[in-house]
C-alpha cells in the first residue's frame, strides 16, 4: 500500500503507472482485463490467499494469473506465509511466454518481516509520549496479547482499549471489549437512523447477527474456499434487515464489504467468535484459523471442565497425524497423548467426536472411514499398563466405562497417568 501511494504522488513524473487490485474480490479478474496501457503498468495483486479459487485449487488460480498478467512488465502478489506449504510453489521459472522477455524468468520471492515487540514499543512510545499513564496501560495490554500484539487489529483498537477502567485478564477479555464496543457503535448509529428502534433491541440482535455470521462462514468455507456471507444469507439467517446499515465503511468496523459480500475486517475476529461458539461448529483442523488455538487455550484454563479442555490439549498439544498410502488407500493414524486421570473421560470423548471430522490433505476434504481405535493408560512410576486393544468407533463409550474402572481400582488418584489414543482411519474424499 504504501507503493501503491508513492507511485500515485504526483509530485514526481514516472515511466509507470500503478495499479492495486484485491484478489479477494469476485472479480479480480475482470478488474486486471479492464486496465488500461498494461505495458507500462506495475500491478500489485493483494492477499492471494483470500481469493476464494486459490483456496480451491492454488495451482490453477496461480496459471490463470500468470496468463491474465503476461503484458505488464512487474506483477508483485502478495501472500500469508502459512497459505504456502514451503517456497516450492513459487520456486520455480513463470509458466507462460512472456510478450516482454525473450528469456526465461524466475519468481523473486520476498518475506515482509512482521511487526517485532520493539516495533510496538517504539510505536506506543511515539503515540503516547505525553500521557505516561496511557503508554503504562498500553504497554500491560501489549503484554497479554503476546505475539497478536503484533498485529494491525491490536494496535487499531488501542485508544479503544486503554479507555476501560481496570485492567484485562487475559487475551478474550482484550477481543470481547473489542467485539462489545463495535456492538454498541453499530447499535447507536442504527438507532439513530432508525428512531423506531430501541438501541438494546439492536445490540441484542447485532450480537447475535456476528456470532451466526462466523458460523456460517466456517461451515461453508470447504465448499467456498474463503470465509465470506452473502448480505441474503445473513439477512436470512438472523430475520432482521439491520444488516442494510453496516456498510463497513467506518473506522475500526468489524466487516468490510464488497460487492454483495461481508468479510470480517481481521481474521482473528473470526476466530474468537468461532472459538466463543465452538459448541454449535463441526470442528477441523485448519491452518489458516491459527489464531483460534490461543483463544481455545485460554478457554481451557478458565474453564477446565468445559468442552474446551480436552480439545486444546488432546487436539494441539500432543497430538500427531501420520497420512500414507497402502494398498491404493489413504490411510490416517492419529496419536493422541495425555496427562490427567480426572480428564481420561474427557480425551475419550473427544477422540470419539474428533474422528467424525474431516481431514484436510494436499488441498483436498476427506472423511474418515472404517474408523478403529485403541487406548492405553500408564501409570510412570509403577509402569503397569491397562490396554484397549483396538475395536470398532461404535464401542467406545463401552471402552472408556471399563478403562475408568480399572483405573480406579487398580492405580491411586494421585498418580500421574500417561493416556494414549490410538485411532486409525480409511479416508474417502469428503463429498
Amino acid at each position: 500500500m504504501n507503493l501503491y501511494a508513492i507511485f500515485k504522488c504526483k509530485f514526481f513524473k514516472r515511466n509507470y503507472d500503478i495499479e492495486y487490485v484485491p484478489l479477494k474480490l469476485s472479480n479480480s479478474l475482470d478488474l486486471i482485463d479492464a486496465i488500461e496501457n498494461k505495458g507500462a503498468t506495475i500491478l500489485l495483486l493483494d492477499a492471494f490467499d483470500e481469493a476464494s479459487e486459490a483456496n480451491k485449487n492454488p495451482q490453477a488460480f496461480f496459471e490463470m494469473l500468470e496468463e491474465k498478467t503476461k503484458w505488464f512488465p512487474k506483477v508483485i502478489i502478495t501472500s500469508r506465509n502459512n497459505f504456502f506449504d514451503n517456497d516450492q510453489f513459487l520456486n520455480r521459472d513463470i509458466g507462460i511466454d512472456r510478450v516482454l522477455t525473450l528469456q526465461n524468468e524466475k519468481y523473486e520471492i520476498f518475506h515482509i518481516c512482521d511487526f517485532t515487540h520493539l516495533d510496538v514499543i517504539f510505536y506506543l512510545i511515539r503515540k503516547y509520549k505525553f500521557r505516561i499513564d496511557k503508554y503504562i496501560k498500553a504497554r500491560r495490554i501489549i503484554y497479554k496479547c503476546g505475539n497478536l500484539a503484533c498485529r494491525p487489529v491490536i494496535i487499531s483498537y488501542m485508544d479503544l482499549l486503554i479507555i476501560k477502567k481496570g485492567s484485562y485478564h487475559g487475551l478474550l477479555n482484550i477481543y470481547n471489549e473489542i467485539v462489545e464496543n463495535w456492538i454498541k457503535r453499530e447499535a447507536f448509529f442504527i438507532s439513530k437512523k432508525n428512531k423506531s428502534l430501541r438501541t438494546e433491541n439492536v445490540r441484542y440482535t447485532l450480537e447475535k447477527l456476528i456470532n451466526e455470521a462466523a458460523v456460517y462462514m466456517y461451515k461453508v468455507f470447504p465448499e467456498r474456499g474463503d470465509y465470506y456471507i452473502y448480505v441474503n444469507e445473513l439477512k436470512k439467517i438472523t430475520n432482521t434487515s439491520y444488516i442494510d446499515y453496516i456498510d463497513g465503511k467506518r473506522n475500526r468496523s468489524l466487516f468490510n464489504r464488497n460487492d454483495d459480500r461481508l468479510y470480517f475486517a481481521h481474521r482473528s475476529i473470526l476466530e474468537f467468535l468461532l472459538a466463543c461458539n465452538f459448541a454449535k461448529i463441526n470442528y477441523r483442523y485448519d491452518k489458516n484459523l491459527d489464531v483460534m488455538n490461543l483463544f481455545l487455550k485460554e478457554f481451557a484454563q478458565n474453564r477446565p471442565t468445559s468442552i474446551y479442555h480436552a480439545l486444546f490439549f488432546a487436539g494441539y498439544q500432543g497430538k500427531r497425524m501420520n497420512i500414507k498410502n497402502e494398498e491404493s488407500k489413504m490411510i490416517c493414524d492419529e496419536y493422541i497423548t495425555y496427562q490427567n486421570f480426572h480428564q481420561v473421560s474427557d480425551i475419550v470423548n473427544w477422540a470419539y467426536n474428533s474422528v467424525r471430522y474431516p481431514v484436510f490433505f494436499q488441498q483436498t476434504w476427506y472423511k474418515r472411514e472404517k474408523i478403529s481405535i485403541a487406548i492405553e493408560a500408564c501409570a510412570n512410576e509403577m509402569c503397569k499398563k491397562i490396554i484397549s486393544d483396538k475395536t470398532e468407533i461404535e464401542n467406545l463409550t463401552e471402552i472408556t466405562s471399563q478403562l475408568m474402572k480399572k483405573i480406579r481400582y487398580q492405580m491411586q488418584e494421585n498418580m500421574l497417568l500417561n493416556i494414549s489414543v490410538h485411532i486409525v482411519s480409511t479416508l474417502d474424499k469428503d463429498g
